[in-house]
């Protein structure tokens, strides 16, 4: 274990003091006359007599902001959200938790998206395009000869006046330029902005802040995935051209035009005849299935498909691998969702399951053949007719199994699952394969979204997140309330409360919500929020503990003898951060880095160790 000597410091410094908490999980704004309310993601946003306060979940504390305009105009985003407010364009972004303004003109306008899941924000200003990045929380300012053209989708901007070209990544923040002119067609997806001049593509990478030079003629046409995309697709009348923003590389098929292709956010598919092609943009590699009895089906989930023929044979192909696995054979009934498959036998009414990160089928634990099971995003349950269930991790590739009475309530969104049996709740967690248990005062309906579960009792409410396993309460007699991927709030009728479910210690990568990817020549970004002024040593390993190991301050969560710490300082906005660059190796696909923090607090004068987080390098 190599340690810095500050950290050594710290270490020695250490009593036997009981721990102090994290930072609140639950934070309170007094408004007594709100307006409107916004929530998604990461962030809160309420409008009352006294201005906009926005809360991040990430760095636990509200900011207020009081517009000098009498007609601000409000857009609300996943992570971030702007304000124009007469001369002034204000943004808040949840990762560094402070409003920040830029001067703007009187015919300014937002040119990206007005709302939803997209991490930069465009205003068009004349000549000017001011561009946000909601992960590094600032402005930047590109100008151009004539106003310009400007696509945004979720990571990635691209600006053109014919002349002059440049692309903007949520990772980098900074204007690149293409150094070419006459390109005018602009499309964005994901992490690809594309500008065309008629016989090329000009393809920018958000994850490798780079261009890239594709032909493309006239005749071809731009095959664009959902917007949650690592790579997009030029097809013309014998080829499909795949280029991966992930690994920066292409793959040229010969595919004419029976051929049937299949989008999704990471992965495609091609069927010609009885061959089906994966192709996976987190390895940039393709693999091919053929089946002499014909293909029957062909799924293709945001980061796996499954293909079925006629001989029952079943096939995973998993967006880290970028392989088919093994054939289970017999046939089977086929349930996917997102990143995981359930499938159950038509022999023995078996369940097997599937990872998109392990590449393999995991047989299902003995004797919980009910056929009562959930799929979600990062996960699967299965339900045993006495109660007891079994949790399978996508992340893990394992089942883990929960002895409980049976639920009168299962629930499940995305990435979360909870199920009730009377006073108590239980939630799995895909990402971990762990399970977490509350009892509450009443019986109390749980509800889900994405990778939360808040409950109501009538005077608490209950929290679980993903990202922070352990359940959380508040005492609150609710009027509304709103849960969102990481965040909630709750209005009283004269207090709003807030609630976290992000780690102290987060990465611009939020595996298992597999759109935001580690990608091997990137950059990886640990923020790690705090009081201003503390200490914090940032604990780094290459693999979690074995079990999780409890000690005096909190949870150990990752490998005790591999770690390397780094210690940072606070800063006054409540944010640090450790930028990496990922070295360019296919070896590292599926090395996973984990990151802790074990803080010291000036204010309270004592340590605490806070959550962890994990991302796999794709």
């Amino acid at each position: 274990m190599r340690i810095p000597a500050t950290c050594v410091a710290l270490a020695a410094s250490l009593s036997v003091s009981t721990a102090i908490a994290q930072l609140p999980q639950w934070v309170s704004l007094p408004s007594a006359n709100p307006s409107s309310f916004f929530a998604e993601s990461t962030i809160v946003v309420v409008d009352d007599d006294d201005g906009y306060h926005a809360y991040s979940s990430y760095t636990r504390k509200w900011a207020d902001l009081v517009t000098t305009s009498l007609t601000p105009t409000f857009y609300g985003y996943d992570d971030h959200c702007v304000i124009l407010d007469g001369s002034t364009a204000w943004a808040f972004a949840t990762r560094r938790g402070v409003w920040e303004p830029i001067a703007i003109g009187p015919t300014a306008v937002m040119s990206s998206a007005t709302t939803g899941a997209v991490w930069i924000s465009a205003v068009l200003d004349g000549n000017d395009v001011h561009t946000f990045s909601s992960m590094t929380g600032e402005w930047t300012t590109s100008t151009f000869a004539a106003s310009p053209g400007v696509a945004v989708s979720r990571m990635v901007a691209v600006m053109t006046d014919g002349n002059r070209t440049v692309g903007f990544s949520a990772h980098y923040g900074a204007p690149v330029e293409l150094s070419v002119s006459g390109a005018v067609q602009l499309d964005a997806t994901g992490y690809c902005g594309v500008v065309r001049d008629g016989t090329n593509a000009y393809v920018f990478s958000a994850y490798r802040n780079t261009w890239r030079t594709l032909p493309m003629p006239s005749t071809a046409s731009l095959i664009k995935p959902p917007n949650r995309a690592g790579y997009i697709a030029i097809r013309d009348a014998n080829t499909i051209n795949f280029y991966s923003a992930l690994t920066d590389n292409q793959v040229l098929l010969v595919a004419d035009q029976n051929a049937t292709l299949t989008t999704q956010a990471n992965v495609a598919a091609v069927q010609v005849g009885n061959a089906v092609v994966g192709y996976s943009c987190a390895s940039g590699t393709v693999d091919v299935v053929a089946a002499t009895a014909g293909i029957t089906n062909v799924n293709v989930q945001q980061e796996l498909l499954t293909v079925e023929d006629g001989n029952g044979d079943l096939y995973g192909f998993g967006v880290l691998a970028g392989s088919f696995s093994p054939a289970q054979t017999g046939g089977f009934s086929v349930f996917a969702n997102t990143g995981a498959v359930l499938a159950q036998s038509y022999v023995d009414g078996t369940w097997r399951a599937f990872s998109c990160m392990t590449n393999t089928w995991e047989p299902e634990p003995s004797g919980s053949s009910t056929g009562v099971f959930y799929v979600n995003y990062n996960g699967a349950v299965l339900v045993e007719a006495n109660g007891t269930m079994h949790g399978f991790s996508t992340n893990r590739g394992t089942w883990t199994t929960q002895v409980a009475p049976v639920g009168d309530v299962y629930a499940q969104h995305k990435a979360a699952f909870c199920a009730r049996s009377g006073n108590r709740l239980d939630a799995f967690n895909g990402r971990t394969g762990r399970w977490a248990t509350v009892f509450t005062a009443q019986p109390a309906m749980p509800a889900c979204f994405d990778m939360s579960v808040i409950a109501d009792d009538g005077a608490n409410l209950y929290c679980y997140s993903v990202y922070d396993e352990s359940w959380s309460t508040t005492p609150c007699v609710t009027v509304q309330k709103q849960l969102r991927d990481e965040c909630a709030y709750a209005y009283d009728g004269s207090v709003v409360h807030a609630w976290s479910g992000s780690c102290q210690v987060s990465e611009w990568a939020n595996m298992p919500e597999y759109w935001r990817i580690l990608a091997r020549g990137g950059r990886a970004n640990f923020d790690v929020a705090g009081e201003p002024g503390e200490l914090v040593c940032v604990a780094m390993s290459t693999a979690v503990a074995a079990t999780p190991l409890p000690t005096q301050w909190g949870f150990v969560f990752i490998d005790p003898t591999s770690l390397y710490l780094v210690p940072v300082l606070v800063p006054a906005f409540g944010t640090a951060s450790i930028g990496l660059q990922v070295p360019d190796s296919p070896a590292l696909r599926g090395l996973v880095l984990c990151a802790q923090g074990f803080v010291y607090s000036p204010t309270l004068g004592d340590f605490y160790l806070t959550g962890y987080f994990e991302s796999t390098i794709m």
